[in-house]
């Protein structure tokens, strides 16, 4: 029963656009994706650091002000001036005294308290102060300024921070020098001081007290209550562990919808309760709206870019299929019985000899139009005959299209790298047309390793110099063991006797293990790779990292195939698998010693024939960090 709707027929030139089009889609929004996830996963350590850098200069302005204050009120109690006001019991005339004092040295408040503790005279200018939190506070500091000398300390007044510094008041006798009171200086943490830690800090500043903001950069008192507990948790860990200051870093979302990150610790100098110190804040807003403004450019060159390349596309591919369409017509023609219609032949590839071949089908139907029946008879002969032409056309074009592919890039590769090779080129430009030409080659051996994989065949065996081959394996990595901070070092024996072997093989061995040495350093280490001959006519390989180790119940199974310790997606288990097999092929021997949080050290015993010659060079112990 035919469909009661017609079914929609696709052309070839949408055939072709649906495709390479989602293609280009997927792979913009590939971009995108990637771009945001890498470009976020740095820039959260990265503002860290420089959190964590922020708290360090905090604490150094926070002692530097300590020092500062010290200095400018040490030296007041030793006045002849302070000394003599310290005799006198006229509580007016030393409240007089200290009034003026105060204003002398700009301090927020002054306190005399006599040797005896009983009588203190407090100078403020604040009247809001409590006189009697002030006269607590200032008593304590004078005791310990008396009992161990001049002193600073940060207190709590009516929910402002003040730095409290004491200093005694020293009395010279014949007899000696004896403390006969203490000045205490009351110097608020103010805002101003809390913007001149931002500045220097280059952070938002929060001061905190007793479970209470006392100076805050951040105007928004409704986030107060998010500072207060994060100052508590980070408290807390700091009990756990012992550290001093430099708390916790977290992320924070505050009540504008800002991602803010947020240090918080310990006032150097604090008064005595859990919940007072500091918060660090810096903004990752500004970083992620240049984010998201780099992803709208992205996206919009990415559109750009789709709509030029579809373009692009369709008409490519209008222009290759107009000789079908021509022939087509042609067919449709011929199918209403003009046998006169010709189609044009405008190339001379597939497309125009199967023009050509209709013309002449069409010209041999019309001159056999009288004898139908033979005409009919040949006519499906040559359609046989054409079809498995187009067939054989199909495959050959296929074939050559692979051969073309593969082939010519390669021989390309390597024969005008040869080329250059014959050019007079500097020593350090021929090291790269060697490297180069090694890695065309390499690209050869790759297919034929792949080809290996369903047809097994014997290796080519040709003397191979391990020494040589140690140093080429280290330059292909080189750019790997920089950036993962791999300090090598070698100590490859002189004249090491060579060994017959397949290098390519046994660079493959070189690269799994000194891959596995370098996911197993992913802090940075130490690689050392040693060669040495042995008195029984083999020859030593030693790759000795300082990484993580193996546990000893995973040693006897790191070389079966498939056996990993990496989490789903980091590994397939087949690289020992693989180095034990080829070491095996050569009838050699491989070891391995570890030690969790250690290192591991993986030992390769190769034979090597009595008439081998010896390999060239001299002894070789260079350590370096990166430079190969």
């Amino acid at each position: 029963m035919p469909p009661l709707l017609p079914q929609p027929r696709l052309r070839f030139q949408t055939k072709v656009l649906i495709p390479v089009v989602t293609i280009m889609v997927l792979l913009v929004g590939f971009l995108v994706w990637m771009l945001n996830y890498h470009f976020r996963h740095q820039l959260e350590p990265a503002v860290k650091q420089t959190l964590v850098a922020a708290d360090a200069v905090l604490h150094k302005a926070l002692q530097f002000r300590e020092r500062n204050l010290l200095s400018r009120y040490r030296n007041v109690g030793n006045e002849p001036k302070v000394k003599s006001i310290a005799g006198v019991n006229d509580r007016p005339t030393v409240l007089d005294f200290l009034n003026t004092l105060r204003d002398e040295v700009d301090a927020n408040w002054i306190s005399l308290t006599k040797d005896e503790g009983e009588t203190i005279v407090s100078a403020s200018r604040e009247p809001r102060l409590n006189k009697k939190e002030l006269e607590m506070a200032s008593a304590a500091a004078s005791k310990r300024a008396i009992e161990e000398g001049a002193a600073v300390e940060t207190v709590l007044l009516n929910g402002r921070l003040f730095d409290v510094v004491s200093v005694p008041v020293v009395l010279t006798t014949p007899t000696g020098a004896y403390a006969v009171g203490a000045l205490t200086f009351g110097e608020e943490i103010s805002l101003a001081v809390a913007q001149e830690l931002k500045a220097l800090t280059q952070s938002e500043v929060v001061l905190l007290a007793h479970g209470q903001v006392t100076v805050s950069t951040l105007p928004r008192t409704e986030d107060f209550g998010r500072f207060v507990e994060v100052l508590r948790r980070s408290m807390a860990g700091q009990r756990g562990n012992g550290r001093a200051h430099a708390g916790m870093v977290e992320l924070l979302t505050l009540s504008d919808g800002e991602l803010w990150v947020g240090l918080a610790g310990a006032l150097p100098s604090g008064v005595a309760s859990a919940q007072s110190g500091y918060v660090l804040l810096n903004s990752l807003e500004p970083s992620l709206r240049q984010l998201q403004a780099t992803q709208r450019r992205l996206l919009m060159l990415s559109l750009f870019g789709i709509l030029v390349t579809t373009i692009i596309v369709w008409l490519l591919v209008r222009k290759i299929t107009q000789p079908l369409r021509d022939l087509r017509d042609g067919a449709e023609a011929v199918g209403r019985g003009d046998f006169s219609r010709r189609v044009e032949v405008t190339s001379e590839d597939e497309c125009g000899e199967l023009a050509a071949t209709f013309n002449q089908m069409t010209e041999n139907l019309q001159a056999s139009r009288k004898k139908l029946e033979q005409t009919v008879e040949t006519l499906k002969a040559t359609q046989a005959q054409l079809v498995q032409s187009e067939k054989l056309s199909a495959i050959g074009q296929f074939t050559a299209g692979v051969a073309h592919e593969l082939n010519n890039p390669l021989t390309a590769v390597i024969g005008f790298t040869e080329l250059m090779g014959l050019a007079k080129l500097p020593s350090e430009h021929r090291d790269y047309v060697d490297n180069i030409l090694a890695g065309a080659d390499r690209c050869k051996r790759v297919v034929q390793n792949l080809l290996s994989f369903a047809r097994q065949h014997q290796p080519e065996r040709k003397p191979v110099d391990l020494n040589e081959l140690v140093r080429l394996t280290l330059k292909f990595l080189y750019y790997q063991l920089h950036t993962s901070n791999i300090k090598v070092s070698e100590h490859l024996a002189p004249n090491l006797p060579l060994v017959m072997a397949d290098a390519h093989q046994l660079q493959q061995v070189f690269l799994n293990l000194i891959t596995n040495a370098v996911q197993a350093m992913p802090s940075g280490g130490e690689l050392r790779l040693r060669t040495a001959p042995l008195v029984d006519g083999r020859v030593q390989l030693e790759f000795a990292d300082t990484g993580v180790g193996i546990p000893a119940e995973h040693l006897q199974d790191i070389f079966n195939p498939f056996f990993t310790t990496k989490a789903p997606g980091q590994g397939t288990g087949l690289g020992l698998s693989v180095v034990h097999s080829v070491v095996r092929r050569y009838r050699g021997e491989i070891r391995v010693e570890s030690q969790v949080n250690r290192g591991t050290t993986f030992t390769i015993d190769l034979p090597c024939p009595s008439e081998s010659p010896l390999g060239l060079g001299e002894m070789s112990a260079s350590v370096y960090g990166g430079e190969l």
